[in-house]
């Protein structure tokens, strides 16, 4: 979201309030971006996630993998037992192609 006070890329809120994340980091004393960083919180707002999105969604998963791997290996943090091993199979072939479990 990019607005006159706001400029990030990513959010994870509820009712209460917004982490807004971003990662387009540029590269010391140039306008590159450097890829090799991870999003960081840019922005915390007091308004709910609803006022700058319109269909939030939940976080089902927290895949996880350590720095230099092309590809998740880790499943973190699941919302119910098992859904991930369920639900893979719906996954776009693009995200499969990031995960290795």
């Amino acid at each position: 979201m990019v607005t006159r006070d706001n400029d990030f890329e990513m959010a994870t809120g509820n009712e209460c309030g917004v982490i807004g994340y971003d990662s387009r980091i540029k590269k010391k004393e140039t306008q590159i971006v450097d890829n090799t960083k991870a999003p960081i919180p840019t922005t915390l707002l007091n308004n709910p996630i609803t006022a700058y999105c319109t269909r939030p969604q939940k976080i089902m998963f927290i895949l996880q993998k350590y720095e230099g791997e092309s590809t998740y290996n880790k499943l973190f943090y699941e919302i119910k037992k098992d859904l991930f091993q369920t639900e893979k199979e719906f996954f776009s072939d693009e995200l499969k192609k990031l995960i290795t479990m």
